[in-house]
């Protein structure tokens, strides 16, 4: 019995000791040409950071490669590359030893790199301030704006205008790609809201810096003030500070108490002297 590893035609003969030759006989050795069909079924668009599982069919046993390195001899593998990866599996057919190979490519989305701009760290309370977050990478459809780890808004623009509460506001932006919806989000960025509440006003001077209590001609909103006098009779309320005048006149001298309701429910409290200089 001999082994070979050629297709051909294999002729055998049987000579005796004698030297007669027996009959001869002969057999052709041809090449199987059935190669297996491997089929690739799994995730082969993935974003960064996530798995991606692909499982080969169509023959009885595997090997997994990649960049000439044997990764696994299972018929699934389960991968995560950070970039855009191919992969090759090569099936045979246990029965007659033929092959066959395949290449994959796992392409990996890479997320948006979001930058958020402010203004400035420290604004006064009533100011109208422009967020702009920068988007670098992949295509995207809309921002989600958060105020203190809380949704505020979608915007499909990459700016916010607002006129934020008083206090320290904690602001960030996220998104994700259009494509597979790959998320990202921007690093916080605080502003420091500074609320000014006079101690003294002097309505006798109208127009003048101190003249008014917490006047913001329209740009505060969401704030209601009361002003009571000493005898805690009601001398204003409103939704935009006081000018100081009552009846039509300017306030008498002396000691006033004030309320501000502001828009997250707090109420503030205080005393306020109506001077004349």
């Amino acid at each position: 019995m001999i082994s070979v590893d050629e297709i051909g035609k294999y002729v055998v003969t049987g000579r005796a000791a004698n030297g007669c030759e027996a009959q001869s006989d002969s057999i052709e050795i041809t090449e199987n040409k059935v190669l297996p069909i491997i089929e690739l079924t799994g995730d082969f668009a993935i974003c960064k950071g996530a798995n991606a599982t692909i499982t080969a069919s169509g023959a009885n046993t595997y090997v997994w490669s990649h960049a000439g390195a044997n990764i696994s001899q299972e018929a699934s593998i389960t991968v995560t590359p950070a970039v855009s990866t191919s992969y090759v599996v090569e099936g045979t057919i246990t029965e007659t030893g033929c092959k066959n190979s395949y290449t994959v490519d796992v392409n990996v989305e890479q997320p948006l790199i979001l930058t958020l701009q402010i203004p400035d760290n420290n604004v006064d309370l009533g100011d109208e301030i422009t967020l702009t977050v920068y988007a670098e990478g992949a295509a995207h459809d809309y921002y989600n704006w958060f105020i203190n780890n809380v949704f505020y808004e979608q915007t499909t623009v990459g700016y916010l205008v607002i006129e934020p509460d008083a206090g320290r506001q904690l602001f960030r932006v996220e998104t994700a790609t259009a494509v597979l919806n790959c998320f990202a989000m921007s690093e916080s960025s605080v502003i420091n809201v500074e609320e000014f509440v006079p101690s003294a006003i002097n309505p006798y001077n109208p127009g003048g810096n101190n003249c008014c209590f917490m006047m913001s001609n329209g740009q505060r909103s969401g704030y209601y003030v009361e002003i009571y006098n000493r005898y805690m009779q009601k001398v204003f309320e409103g939704k935009d500070g006081w000018d100081g005048t009552y009846r039509g006149a300017p306030a008498e001298p002396g000691t006033y108490f004030y309320r501000v309701h502001k828009k997250s429910g707090e109420v503030g409290k205080g005393t306020l002297e109506v001077v004349r200089f």
